[in-house]
Order: structure tokens, then C-alpha cells, then sequence
């Protein structure tokens, strides 16, 4: 197991320690990021065995940065969570060992690049749970924040792709085809608060398994009350 502790400097400067704790501590992947220095990985550095890893996110933008993310945007940090997982293998590394919290997760719009704090500690988190994760916190922030129906919908959208590995983009495009035409036989206020509809019951749905696990259910549970208030007002 791991610490995260986060810290400021007198300077301003923000650093994240990553400390051993007991055991699952894998010293050969935390030698690796500290000496390869992935830009995949915000800059860190090794320090002594019992004081783990330490990272400097002064410069990056921590993706809560955005209340709310374009559907594009969106689209891009999907693809980002992939090619994040795909690196991480060819040094090595467990993907299930990115931290999936999103205060720990760094989104440069301009450079379309993604950084995310690495713990070098054995995990039971796989690359396809890691993803469903972040677009999961996601979703849910921007649902806390606002409701912007039409990003919330893409963002479930690429929620469920990660769910289902078998999708490929060609059925995407065959879904976006047919809801367009949908769309044209229905008014777009009447389509989006059925889409709405669809993807609440859908996400609870798939909510419900996470509530056994502690760090979440508060989250969780925060999310549905907003869900619930917002189609409240919606459906009168």
C-alpha cells in the first residue's frame, strides 16, 4: 500500500509524495518513472525507500480545473485514458497503478496531454476498470457542477465503450447516424430529456455496484440526489 500526501512550498510550488506503506511496494517501477521520466507522468523524482516517490504538479492543470468539458474535449481525454494505459505497459507498468481520483489526473488542453500520479504498488485495479474510473469521476463532476445535457450524454456515451470493450468506432458512427435521424423526426427538447432519461436509470444502474466500496458511496450517493433533483424539475 501507498500514502498521497499533497504539500505547498513557501514559494508557491506543489508537490505530491507518494510514501510506501507495510508492503505491495514494487521498487524496480518506481526507479523506472524517476529515471525514464515519462512525459506521460507529471515530473517526479525517487527519494529515499521509505519516502517513496515525489511528484511536482506546479505546472499542471488538474482536470477539475474544467466544470465542464466540449463533448471533443471530451472525446480527446477518452482517447488520452487509452494511449495513458498502452505507454504504461511498455515500461512495464501496471495501468491499474494511475490513480483514477481526478485531483491527481492533469489535462493540457493545448498540448491534448495527459498526466496522472503513478503509485508503484501491486494493485487489483485492471486497465479497463482504471477507465471506466476517470470517465466515470468525470461524469459525475460534471454533473455536480452543472448539466450541460449534451456533454453529460457524450461523456456516458464514452462511460459505456469502455464498459463494453467489444464496441468499435464504426458502431459508434452507425448509433450517431441513427440518432441524427431520430432527431429530425423528434423535437430536440423531447429527444434529449428521453436520452436524459435513458443514461440516469443506466448510470445508477451501474452505480449501484460501486456503492459497496467506501471511498465512493459518499460520491455516489451525491450524484443521485443531484440526478434526482434536476429531473424533478425537468419532468414537471
Amino acid at each position: 500500500m501507498a500514502y498521497i500526501k499533497d504539500y505547498y512550498t513557501d514559494a508557491g510550488q506543489h508537490f505530491i509524495q507518494v510514501t510506501p506503506q507495510e508492503s505491495g511496494w514494487i521498487g524496480y517501477q518506481a526507479a523506472m518513472i524517476c529515471k525514464q521520466k515519462p512525459e506521460w507522468l507529471p515530473p517526479c523524482e525517487a527519494l529515499t525507500e521509505t519516502e517513496g516517490v515525489l511528484y511536482e504538479v506546479s505546472d499542471c492543470i488538474c482536470i477539475q480545473n474544467y466544470s465542464t468539458m466540449e463533448p471533443k474535449e471530451l472525446d480527446k481525454v477518452a482517447q488520452a485514458c487509452a494511449r495513458l494505459s498502452e505507454n504504461a505497459r511498455e515500461f512495464l507498468l501496471d495501468p491499474g497503478g494511475f490513480q483514477s481520483e481526478l485531483r491527481y489526473i492533469y489535462w493540457d488542453t493545448k498540448a491534448e496531454r495527459l498526466q496522472c500520479i503513478y503509485v508503484p504498488q501491486e494493485t487489483e485495479a485492471d486497465e479497463k476498470r482504471w477507465r471506466m474510473r476517470v470517465l466515470g469521476h468525470l461524469l459525475s463532476h460534471a454533473i455536480v457542477k452543472t448539466w450541460p445535457e449534451d456533454g453529460v450524454l457524450q461523456c456516458y456515451r464514452l462511460y459505456r465503450d469502455v464498459a463494453d470493450e467489444g464496441k468499435e468506432r464504426k458502431e459508434e458512427s452507425k448509433e450517431k447516424q441513427e440518432e441524427q435521424s431520430q432527431e429530425k423526426a423528434e423535437s430536440m427538447i423531447e429527444y434529449q430529456a428521453r436520452q436524459a432519461r435513458y443514461a440516469r436509470y443506466a448510470l445508477w444502474d451501474d452505480m449501484a455496484e460501486e456503492e459497496e466500496e467506501e471511498p465512493v458511496k459518499e460520491t455516489v450517493q451525491k450524484v443521485k440526489d443531484r440526478m434526482r433533483q434536476f429531473f424533478s424539475r425537468k419532468e414537471k
